[in-house]
């Protein structure tokens, strides 16, 4: 006999606390509690146009706390979290490419689009013919994010978040620099 305070938290985050009466043994108490899906579609622009964004990370933050970091998986992401207001912001190669204040207070779908971009480049010779089978660097602040091949026609198509970037290729056992900005 007596009363019971009962609490939940989930993901950090009270979610549930009530005082219930207990007048017999074996007495079933139910606990609802405000805890809702929300699915996220995340996308970067293309030639194409909009496209899901292959892999990033998602930072679910309340009250300047982080609450969760998660994974997107060919542009979507869906986790059961507790009604709230939250700030939402999504990483692509070390960068913040999308951020979005939400008020999460039944099941919720968000598209949000990013920062990120394909980025098409041509690598020509003197004669203006395309060179296949180049090997093509992406470097920001020094780091390599990304290196691939020129394909039959020296074309090289990579994901990019916004930034700058250097790109450096050898011809002939020259080494060929330029800078670019992804905007």
């Amino acid at each position: 006999n007596g009363t019971m305070t009962i609490r939940v938290k989930y993901l950090k985050l009270d979610v549930y606390e009530e005082t219930h009466k207990i007048e017999r043994d074996g007495q079933l108490i139910e606990i609802v509690t405000k805890v809702y899906t929300m699915k996220i579609n995340a996308y970067k622009l293309t030639e194409r146009g909009d496209e899901p964004l292959e892999s990033a990370r998602i930072h679910f933050e309340k009250d300047g706390a982080e609450i969760i970091v998660g994974d997107i998986k060919d542009g979507i992401f869906q986790y059961k979290l507790p009604a709230s207001n939250y700030n939402i912001w999504i990483e692509y190669q070390g960068v913040k490419v999308a951020e979005k204040m939400i008020q999460h207070n039944g099941p919720t779908q968000l598209n949000i689009p990013t920062e990120v971009y394909e980025v098409s480049l041509v690598i020509i010779d003197l004669a203006e013919n395309p060179i296949r089978g180049i090997n093509v660097e992406f470097r920001r602040d020094n780091k390599l994010i990304t290196s691939k091949n020129t394909d039959n026609e020296g074309k090289v198509s990579v994901t990019l978040a916004k930034g700058e970037y250097n790109v450096d290729c050898i011809l002939e056992g020259t080494k060929y620099s330029y800078s670019i900005n992804v905007d």
